[in-house]
């Protein structure tokens, strides 16, 4: 339990936005943060794998591209940008087992009822 360790367990506003959530909706409106965990792949091409560093400019050129949306006012660039995130069939994998129903680990009570991550559970019990 959280409170045997005096710990508090809440979410972010949604304000606070990551490029993984693009299922969960666009960056909002007022967006104060965006946090750029997902590039497609194809932009990362040949980058990824064991022992590679990772290749930082894709996510350094989407967090310059919303920054420069957001300032801009152009929410269609903005709805652009997320339809492009979520076209990546990878996001898609990604998403579910780490927001979805295939998301491993107990209940997020915090979370409304009826969210899609909330109940939890093994993702063995999800794959039979």
């Amino acid at each position: 339990q959280s409170s045997d360790f005096n710990l508090r367990w809440s979410c972010f506003p949604c304000e606070i936005w990551a490029s993984s959530q693009v299922f969960n909706g666009p960056p909002p409106e007022g967006i104060l943060l965006h946090h750029a965990n997902w590039v497609p792949r194809a932009q990362s091409a040949g980058k990824q794998g064991p022992g590679k560093t990772p290749d930082l400019e894709p996510k350094i050129a989407q967090l310059r591209l919303l920054r420069r949306l957001v300032l801009d006012g152009d929410r269609i660039g903005q709805l652009q940008l997320a339809e492009q995130l979520a076209a990546d069939p990878q996001l898609a994998t990604y998403h579910e087992r780490s927001f979805g129903q295939q998301r491993a680990g107990p209940e997020w009570a915090t979370l409304p009822q009826g969210h899609p991550a909330r109940p939890g559970g093994s993702r063995r019990a999800v794959r039979r």
